[in-house]
């Protein structure tokens, strides 16, 4: 979400420059799994491409999800 409309969360409206052009332009279109900064691909952290870190996290979430938040 976008500071600009929602109020105080979210990024700056100027810091959604690669969202915006991921989401529109036809160089990526069909592009995914990859990661982009400043319109560059990129590579993950090693710890994203860890399965044992995939699963441990996977695991985290699906617990997290089950939450009962009052």
């Amino acid at each position: 979400m976008l500071l600009d409309g929602w109020g105080a969360c979210g990024i700056e409206v100027s810091q959604a420059n690669d969202q915006f052009w991921l989401a529109t332009s036809p160089t990526v279109k069909g592009v995914s799994g990859k990661y982009f900064v400043y319109r560059n691909e990129r590579s993950s952290s090693r710890y994203a491409y860890d399965v044992s870190n995939r699963e441990k996290l996977w695991r985290h979430l699906e617990k997290a999800a089950s939450l009962n938040v009052a």
